[in-house]
């Protein structure tokens, strides 16, 4: 239980919290362009990007993924419109399994050595057609 002091600092730290919740927006600076603001308006928009494929290099040969439609909104991706939630590097991952799943022993066992970590760079934006994976 807290006593009496304890109570008037927790106050005291939720009244502060509180105002600079208030004040923070009207500190801000005001947007150069009136109030527009364009690249908020894009980032709402989903984008289609049909026939998105990923090229994973093995020994020097390429392994590619098979063709799927991505959904993008702002640095967002998804499989369908409502699940607009992955960055590039989940989306990378789960077509870098695929790509695993079906090498053959022959090919090596894996695209990468996955005790290593960071040894894949995704791109910084998944595009329409082929995307490489170096």
């Amino acid at each position: 239980m807290l006593n009496k002091k304890a109570i008037a600092a927790f106050a005291a730290g939720a009244t502060l919290v509180s105002g600079l919740v208030f004040a923070a927006p009207a500190m801000a600076k005001s947007p150069v362009n009136g109030g527009s603001n364009p690249s908020a308006v894009q980032g709402d928009q989903v984008t289609t990007l049909d026939n998105v494929v990923f090229s994973f290099k093995v020994d020097n040969k390429d392994h590619k993924t098979t063709a799927i439609t991505l959904y993008k909104k702002g640095d967002k991706y998804g499989a369908t419109k409502d699940d607009i939630t992955h960055t590039v590097a989940q989306i990378g991952a789960g077509l870098l399994a695929q790509v695993q799943n079906n090498l053959t022993p022959a090919q090596g066992d894996s695209v990468v050595d996955t005790g290593t970590v960071g040894t894949i760079t995704y791109p910084t934006e998944i595009k329409a057609g082929e995307n490489t994976v170096p």
